[in-house]
């Protein structure tokens, strides 16, 4: 899955559960975070961790693997409208959620 493709689970709860469901991810856990494989781009690959197991970090690296923080799943969604971007196309929310990520976060 990419930055991107996150976008549409974001934007609709009940996709957002099946996303929990499918990437197995902790409803009970305090946040989730979305890290970015490499760098933060569009189409980067994405994973998703708990906070415990990356401190936070912004970067951090696991098994030789460096992974870059876009966001918290539920900043993420916050971000969504305190930016205005719902009912925008996809594309569009992603570059602007990675160039507030990039430039104001």
């Amino acid at each position: 899955m990419t930055f991107s493709d996150l976008i549409p689970y974001l934007l609709d709860p009940e996709k957002l559960e099946s996303l929990y469901e499918q990437y197995n991810l902790d409803r009970e856990a305090e946040y989730i975070l979305v890290y970015a494989i490499e760098d933060l781009t569009l189409d980067a690959e994405i994973v998703f961790f708990d906070p415990e197991e990356t401190d936070d970090y912004l970067i951090f690296e696991k098994d030789g693997v460096k992974y870059v923080q876009f966001f918290p799943i539920d900043h993420a969604i916050d971000l969504l409208d305190q930016l205005e971007v719902r009912g925008k196309p996809i594309k569009q929310i992603a570059k602007r959620l990675l160039k507030y990520r990039i430039y104001d976060a």
